[in-house]
């Protein structure tokens, strides 16, 4: 029999969503204990899966369906309302990529700095320093402080730190956005290897070829809900057809702005 690496089972996780506009003490103190005017927000509302020892498992779906709220959820960040999560093996969660760099400091402090966030020794960050520069592409900018940095610098480098860590459960979100084209292609390899290797990874994504090129196999999430688990090419294929039949709120929303630029370009 397969190993179970994750194991979810009736997950359920609501949020309260304020709907009085009277913002005085007293509505604020009833709020805070419950007792205000709200409503409840459904975000993960009943789900079940597996995920397999080793496998490369793909989560999509639109925006506000629940995707990174499962992914704390996996990771510990936030607990469920409902229902069980089981995980066999060592989490390492890459959810914010890049949270805790410091501007102040060089490049070069940055890398010991976000590794020791991340869990990585000190000596295994000394033996792969050259490393992380040389994949980066950002040799000869080690002595440099990271304010002086551009956004794509500073993904690559927090993308290299990351990829040192020590993991048998990987969690990532949306980490294979990061960098040019080029970068995105040199990143996606990279998480290829650490599948191939044996490591279990969960990756959250909004890019269908990601899902389709990584993943064993993949889930969509509308409303809360499973839409489909398998084959990664069906589920996109699914998930497409579904986003095309019922589009949700943010998809309106783009669709709404889109309409609206239009009009206004014309």
């Amino acid at each position: 029999m397969e190993e179970v690496a994750i194991s979810v089972r009736d997950l359920k996780k609501f949020f309260r969503v304020p709907q009085s506009k009277k913002r005085g003490l007293s509505n604020r103190i009833k709020s805070y204990i419950g007792l205000g005017n709200y409503r409840v927000n459904k975000v993960i509302n009943g789900i079940s899966f597996d995920v397999i020892n080793g496998e490369c498992f793909g989560i999509l779906g639109p925006n506000g369906c629940g995707k990174s709220t499962l992914l704390m959820m996996l990771a510990g960040v936030l607990y469920p309302d409902e229902g069980t999560i089981t995980i066999s093996g060592k989490v390492v969660p890459l959810l914010n990529l890049g949270a805790g760099l410091q501007n102040d400091l060089s490049a070069e402090d940055n890398v010991f700095q976000y590794g020791a966030l991340l869990g990585i020794p000190d000596p295994q960050l000394k033996d792969r320093f050259d490393a992380i520069f040389e994949y980066a592409e950002l040799q000869g900018y080690e002595k440099l402080q990271l304010k002086n940095y551009s956004h794509g610098m500073r993904v690559r480098l927090a993308f290299s730190v990351a990829m040192e860590v020590n993991h048998e459960i990987l969690l990532l979100d949306e980490v294979l956005s990061v960098g040019d084209i080029a970068f995105k292609s040199k990143s996606k390899e990279k998480i290829l290897e650490i599948c191939n290797s044996g490591s279990t990874v969960v990756i959250v994504s909004h890019s269908a070829s990601t899902i389709t090129d990584v993943c064993d196999r993949a889930m969509f999430l509308k409303g809360g809900k499973i839409g489909m688990i398998g084959d990664p090419q069906e589920v996109v294929e699914a998930y497409t057809v579904s986003m095309e039949e019922y589009p949700g709120p943010g998809d309106i929303l783009r669709s709404k702005k889109r309409r609206k630029k239009k009009i206004l370009n014309t």
